[in-house]
């Protein structure tokens, strides 16, 4: 005969010590001093005295612990522990819980759209997660070893895809780096797959002129196009053409319209300025070449000498000796720079004039 009821439970006051009210055949409710009452299960196995929690009344109410009674001694009956029962499932839903995709999400939202990255970092992302979910999404991420993820990843590389290939591995990598932090995994595979994978091949130079007859051609067409529309598109070449800065979103489609191939071994792209300018100013010899290749941001050997230094330096335990320039050095060959930024507009100019070309090692004064 059971022994409790759920009035008799509700009414139970707790009292100065922890105390019990039993149901029979194991189960029981403890009664805590602090009044919360916690449905018991005392069992035997493998010859040890064992007990589990069902919850905690009134939210298990008595019926449903009579229930979970019944379903562990069934479990005893065919010689599986309970409590290790239980625990394998709560695994198991955390494993479906942590799969790669909700994961993934997680990463997107916690280090990306709280941290209020570019949209188009975030936008870049997404992409890569959408490739990613295509293969492993589903997959708990404890459980996802470096050989599943490099048949992945070779389905993606078969079609010749070898920069998608190293983006989709950098985005698992930081995916994965998430969860480790937050306990939803233990290690990266992406580590292991380096070498496993192709290098994307260079690609080959991007277009560029460098006849200055060629130049001044392009420039002329340049200082007549899209008049109609105002003019926004011309203004932008040609601050391109005069600042060397790299394009980065603008499009070709202007050149294209001009009559120029902006392909791989075509005639000229909007990047080819970069090349135009490097090529006709070195050619020149008006300006040291590190002074040419400082503005336009690529390494110099004064820069490769500075930072052999400073990985001895840093090696020995040494600090920058020059305590500004190890802030940021934003002065390099300053006023050269500004001397052959003016040359070269004026230069851009003559160009487009049709004036000759200029004889190299000319002095710049």
């Amino acid at each position: 005969m059971h022994e409790l009821s759920d009035t008799k439970i509700r009414n139970a006051k707790p009292a100065d010590k922890e105390y019990t009210l039993a149901d029979g055949q194991g189960l029981s409710v403890r009664l805590q001093t602090n009044g919360t009452k916690i449905w018991l299960y005392r069992y035997r196995f493998g010859g040890k005295r064992k007990n589990i929690s069902f919850g905690v009344f009134p939210a298990v109410t008595l019926k449903m612990a009579r229930e979970k009674r019944h379903d562990a001694e069934m479990l005893l009956d065919q010689g599986h522990d309970p409590a290790v029962v239980r625990e394998a499932k709560r695994q198991e839903e955390q494993k479906t819980k942590h799969i790669f995709r909700a994961v993934g999400q997680e990463w997107l939202t916690t280090k990306f759209e709280k941290e209020h990255k570019a949209k188009a970092t975030i936008k870049r992302e997404k992409w890569n997660l959408g490739q990613l979910n295509r293969e492993i999404g589903d997959r708990p991420l404890c459980e996802i070893e470096p050989p599943e993820l490099l048949t992945a990843l070779r389905r993606v590389e078969a079609r010749g895809r070898y920069y998608t290939v190293g983006r989709l591995r950098s985005t698992a990598s930081r995916v994965f780096q998430f969860g480790i932090g937050a306990a939803y995994c233990t290690s990266d595979p992406t580590r292991d797959l380096k070498e496993a994978l192709t290098k994307a091949p260079k690609g080959n130079p991007r277009p560029a002129l460098t006849d200055p007859d060629d130049v001044g051609e392009l420039m002329r067409r340049i200082e007549v196009y899209d008049a109609k529309n105002g003019g926004l598109v011309r203004y932008a070449l040609k601050l391109i053409a005069l600042t060397m800065v790299r394009p980065g979103e603008l499009r070709n489609k202007a050149l294209r319209i001009m009559g120029y191939d902006t392909g791989p071994g075509g005639d000229h792209c909007a990047h080819g300025f970069r090349s135009t300018a490097s090529t006709l100013l070195n050619e020149e010899g008006a300006f040291d070449g590190d002074v040419v290749e400082a503005q336009l941001a690529h390494d110099t050997e004064e820069k490769k000498r500075r930072r052999r230094d400073e990985v001895v330096r840093r090696q020995l335990g040494k600090g920058d000796k020059n305590k500004i320039r190890g802030i940021y050095n934003r002065a390099v060959y300053w006023k050269e720079r500004v001397r052959l930024m003016q040359h070269w507009a004026d230069r851009v100019d003559s160009l487009r004039g049709g004036a000759p070309a200029v004889s190299r090692r000319r002095s710049a004064a």
